[in-house]
């Protein structure tokens, strides 16, 4: 039988992104069905999701993967940025077909606007606020350029 994990065996910063994401889309909360994770490494945010919305899908995506699935939430934080210069056309397509309604990242902001994404002001103000206000979210994140973003119409 595995042992049941708790909150104290996730990484700080993995639990208080899981609280920030949900206090941001609290409204649309329980229309989110699916969450990826963008990670080249461990996603222990995944886990996090698992763990405390266990009624959602949720998937751990690595950066250059070619997926065909859409996840109405994609969270690229820190996932991307190893990523080759040749290799980012390939990951802004791929965020593209994993996009079904927003992306939550720190990465790419100029590229995200010049390949077909727009800003979410509304969702963007309220991460922002939600992770000042978090003392365990990682300060690299909540300095960085935190933000939201969806499809241009």
């Amino acid at each position: 039988m595995q042992k049941q994990k708790k909150v104290k065996d996730y990484p700080e910063g993995s639990v208080a992104l899981y609280s920030v994401l949900y206090k941001t889309f609290a409204s649309l909360w329980p229309e989110i069905k699916s969450v990826a994770d963008i990670s080249p490494g461990n996603s222990y945010l995944a886990d996090v999701f698992k763990k405390f919305s266990p009624e959602k899908e949720v998937a751990k995506v690595y950066p250059s993967a070619n997926l065909n699935k859409k996840y109405d939430i994609v969270v690229c934080i820190g996932g991307a940025h190893g990523l080759r210069p040749e290799n980012l056309e390939l990951f802004l397509g791929n965020l593209k077909k994993l996009l079904g309604c927003f992306v939550v990242t720190t990465e790419f902001v100029g590229l995200m606007q010049d390949n077909g994404f727009e800003l979410v002001k509304e969702f963007t103000k309220k991460i922002g606020v939600h992770a000042s206000q978090d003392p365990n979210f990682p300060p690299e994140w909540r300095e960085s350029a935190l933000s939201v973003w969806q499809r241009k119409s």
